[in-house]
């Protein structure tokens, strides 16, 4: 289907694994994103695009990775998977770049029944290529412009999303509105609690609320001896994943990724919680580290 503002190709996630992608790595700034200050010194001659993360649906600075992107003669792709309806001065995520890919995962904040996805893009080239990709690369039904996959969106999918799409702003307003009250009820515990920094140009949608927390695994433990289920997004960095080995890097080689890894949190923030659900967990919060 298309969109005003840029074209949309509905697919299920595309994956090869017999691909050798040349991938490189950049550490993280103190809101989760990428550190827009250290992409540059991680571009090399083989270097074909940045891929900023809108982790937990707060934009990355899209600015100054598209000022990057311009110089450097590099294309972009954003992965929007955790941000539908995220924006920066107003601009969605997904429309910065070459294209942006959303998640439609029943855990997101707009999904489907199974697994599925969204591709956004203003060039007509890649919206033509991905329309081909997700159906074998078949030009007709009888003839193969290349080889593809099979990451059709089906039908009763794509109505379920059409349908999510209705609710979209009310969740996003909702889970927005529970971000508020935890910054605010957290706010004095900055001696144990570390709120990410919250950009004034930007919406985010807060797939997750991820803080950073002191005596992480004994303050999972209590909140979860008071009915309160936490996650951690994510305890492993990407770069000491086994499928990253080949890549060279060791621990200490992005360490605010790694710092933060050891002391991230996500409590939680669907729409369904009501206010006194909120102060629940924010007042068992206080109790853990008021009682030393």
């Amino acid at each position: 289907m298309k969109s005003s503002r840029y074209r949309i190709a509905l697919s299920q996630p595309l994956c090869n694994h017999r691909c050798r992608c040349q991938t490189g790595f950049v550490d993280v700034a103190a809101d989760y994103n990428i550190d827009v200050d250290r992409i540059a010194e991680a571009i090399t001659s083989r270097t074909k695009a940045i891929l900023p993360v809108h982790l937990t649906g707060n934009p990355a600075d899209m600015g100054k990775i598209m000022e990057i992107a311009k110089r450097k003669n590099l294309f972009v792709i954003e992965d929007a998977a955790q941000a539908i309806m995220a924006s920066i001065s107003g601009k969605p995520v997904g429309s910065f770049g070459d294209a942006g890919c959303f998640s439609l995962h029943p855990l997101k904040n707009l999904n489907v029944c199974g697994d599925g996805g969204a591709l956004t893009t203003q060039s007509q080239a890649i919206y033509e290529k991905v329309k081909f990709l997700r159906n074998h690369g078949l030009k007709n039904r009888d003839e193969i412009e290349f080889f593809g996959y099979n990451s059709r969106l089906d039908s009763i999918q794509a109505i379920v999303a059409e349908y999510g799409i209705t609710n979209l702003k009310i969740i996003q307003q909702k889970r927005q509105k529970n971000a508020r009250i935890y910054d605010q009820g957290l706010k004095n515990l900055n001696e144990y609690v570390t709120i990410p920094p919250r950009r004034k140009n930007v919406e985010q949608v807060f797939h997750t609320y991820v803080i950073r927390v002191q005596k992480r695994a004994e303050l999972i433990r209590y909140l979860e001896e008071n009915g309160i289920e936490t996650k951690i997004h994510y305890p492993i960095p990407i770069h000491l994943q086994k499928p990253c080995q080949a890549l060279g890097y060791q621990k200490g080689d992005f360490p605010a990724c790694e710092k933060q890894s050891a002391e991230i949190l996500s409590l939680p923030i669907h729409q369904h919680l009501e206010e006194e659900h909120l102060d629940y967990v924010i007042g068992r919060i206080k109790d853990f580290y008021q009682r030393g």
